[in-house]
């Protein structure tokens, strides 16, 4: 079996895994980045729902039918988040 001279070269993996490294948590930024953003945009419907709504029992309501959204956004935001952290460990 032979060997890439580049695999014999000490700082050669160390630059290769600082590289991987360094990508994902490039990648863990923008993941957080988007899901902070996702909660500003989930807020901001929110907020857009209770100002439009004439009635307490109405805006409960549009509050209610909004549960599953938010709940299937937060749950795609921590799936994503435990795959780059589990990424993050193996690096």
């Amino acid at each position: 079996m032979t060997t890439k001279h580049s695999d014999r070269l000490p700082g050669v993996a160390t630059v290769s895994r600082q590289t991987r490294l360094q990508a994902l948590l490039r990648r863990f930024a923008r993941n957080e980045a988007r899901a902070i953003d996702g909660h500003r945009q989930g807020l901001q419907e929110r907020w857009q729902v209770i100002r439009r709504s004439r009635l307490p029992g109405e805006a409960l309501r549009y509050q209610i039918d909004l549960l599953p959204l938010t709940a299937k956004r937060l749950l795609g935001d921590h799936r994503r988040r435990l795959v780059l952290f589990r990424a993050l460990l193996r690096s």
